[in-house]
């Protein structure tokens, strides 16, 4: 075995030396490096996802539906308060002008009720002062009688002495 293994390397030693060492080829390009931009193009065949993204969706109004009057397109480059999408504002404006005129009309009525309010407090206020009146006179209307039935009296008495 021993002597296997010394025929091989002997065998080797042969090989290497019968072919020698290599000259350099000087037919491989070459260049000088320079420092730019490397431009790559790469086609390849596959689905793109957003790596941030949120979703959109209508705010909660009571009753209707909402109609859009504008939507971004799907895929676009958006940046902050860039405008994505738009409803239609007809009926929420509608909706407000009526609610600011039935606030309107209740404002009216608050002054108009405040008003008649002023004028039932007026009228109580007179109908008060002619019922002291009244009192008064009824007072001063018995105390009349009171004397003048004294008066009468002593008439009576005087023409019954003689």
């Amino acid at each position: 075995m021993v002597a296997l293994v010394l025929c091989a390397a002997i065998g080797v030693l042969a090989a290497v030396r019968r072919t020698g060492p290599r000259a350099r080829s000087t037919d491989v390009p070459t260049t000088v490096v320079q420092r730019g931009d490397l431009e790559m193009k790469v086609f390849v065949k596959g689905e793109l996802r957003a790596s941030h993204s949120q979703m959109l969706a209508a705010p909660p109004i009571g009753g209707g539906a909402l109609q859009l009057t504008y939507l971004a397109h799907t895929g676009a480059v958006v940046k902050k308060g860039d405008l994505l999408m738009e409803f239609d504002p007809s009926e929420q404006r509608y909706k407000l002008e009526q609610s600011r005129s039935e606030l309107l009309q209740a404002d009216q009525e608050i002054i108009k009720a405040k008003a008649d309010a002023a004028v039932v407090a007026s009228q109580d206020k007179v109908a008060l002062l002619k019922a002291r009146f009244d009192v008064r006179r009824a007072q001063l209307d018995v105390q009349k009688n009171e004397l003048v039935s004294a008066i009468d009296g002593r008439k009576n008495q005087l023409a019954l002495e003689g």
